[in-house]
């Protein structure tokens, strides 16, 4: 979703999102997606959610590479 989105209790949302490594190429399978209220929420470049709980969440998409160097990006 965009940043700042408002959605009404139980509607599905879909995260989406790519990785990719100079060395290791498409990393968007590995993407791990946190919220900052609900904790760890799935893996993959794509997932979809209808039970998160009611407030504003932080959204964290972050993967690691092979040699373990990490990036991520996040939404409210």
């Amino acid at each position: 979703p965009n940043n700042n989105a408002t959605f009404t209790e139980g509607t599905s949302i879909n995260f989406k999102g790519t990785a990719t490594d100079a060395e290791d190429g498409n990393l968007s399978a590995s993407i791990n997606w946190s919220s900052n209220r609900d904790g760890n929420l799935g893996t993959g470049a794509s997932l979809s959610r209808a039970n998160l709980s009611v407030g504003t969440h932080v959204i964290t998409a972050k993967v690691t590479d092979s040699d373990g160097a990490t990036g991520q990006a996040s939404i409210t």
